[in-house]
């Protein structure tokens, strides 16, 4: 594997790690959020939350792909 390769594959497997705890976070966070709060703001916010998470899981597993399959053209 090339050193490129490796910077992007890394890169990829950082954001993902970055992206772990949002994970996780988020549907505690929208079950809380749906269940007492009555302003509509809040709840679009929740849902634009995740909208955010899910690119950035798809740009990141886009990067690790990749990676992997580098050429050195």
């Amino acid at each position: 594997m090339s050193p490129e390769a490796k910077e992007i594959m890394m890169k990829g497997v950082r954001m993902l790690s970055y992206m772990l705890i949002p994970i996780f976070g988020i549907p505690i966070l929208m079950n809380y959020m749906f269940d007492q709060s009555e302003s509509v703001w809040v709840k679009i916010m929740a849902a634009f939350l995740v909208l955010v998470v899910v690119g950035f899981l798809i740009k990141s597993i886009s990067l690790i792909i990749k990676g992997l399959f580098h050429d050195e053209e």
